[in-house]
């Protein structure tokens, strides 16, 4: 069985989102953006990459601390209404044997809040977050994955994109 790796996944979800109506639609209806309102607008996913102002809470200090730090999106999909209104799905993608990084999940919803209203990422109001691994990964690291709106496994999405099934052991 051919396994694919972390960003041919990326590459394969980002097309499926963007050509296959009927995978965005299901997709669609496990997050909070269920209707069938949004149609696909644009997406990368080249894991876009950038500058946050990042908050976080320093348990040693017990302090809140501003830092800037640099990170990315898997995959982020913008989705448009009937109206033209932009919502944004940010998608981070992991591996059975994969792993968050210090504050990746954590820094998930301030990047998606920081970039709503640029024109690079075409001015998208409203987003969510969303986990999409194995399950064994989900229950591995159930802590960080929570930080996360949403979480849809790698197992649902094999049942519509077959390249998903090999990454599922």
């Amino acid at each position: 069985m051919v396994k694919f790796t972390e960003k041919e996944l990326d590459a394969v979800l980002s097309n499926a989102l963007a050509t296959n109506t009927d995978f965005l639609r299901w997709f669609l209806d496990q997050t909070k953006f269920k209707s069938d309102y949004y149609k696909y607008f644009w997406s990368r996913s080249d894991h876009p990459w950038g500058t946050i102002n990042f908050e976080r809470f320093d348990a040693q200090t017990s302090r809140v601390v501003f830092e800037k730090r640099q990170s990315e999106t898997d995959i982020l999909v913008v989705l448009e209404d009937q109206r033209g209104d932009k919502v944004a799905l940010h998608i981070e993608n992991k591996l059975s044997d994969g792993h968050f990084t210090e504050y990746q999940a954590e820094m998930y919803p301030q990047r998606a809040k920081q970039w709503m209203n640029k024109d690079k990422f075409k001015n998208y109001t409203e987003f969510q977050t969303i986990l999409v691994a194995p399950l064994l990964f989900y229950k591995r690291n159930i802590d960080k994955a929570r930080l996360f709106d949403c979480y849809i496994s790698h197992e649902n999405i094999g049942k519509h994109l077959t390249e998903f099934t090999a990454r599922c052991t």
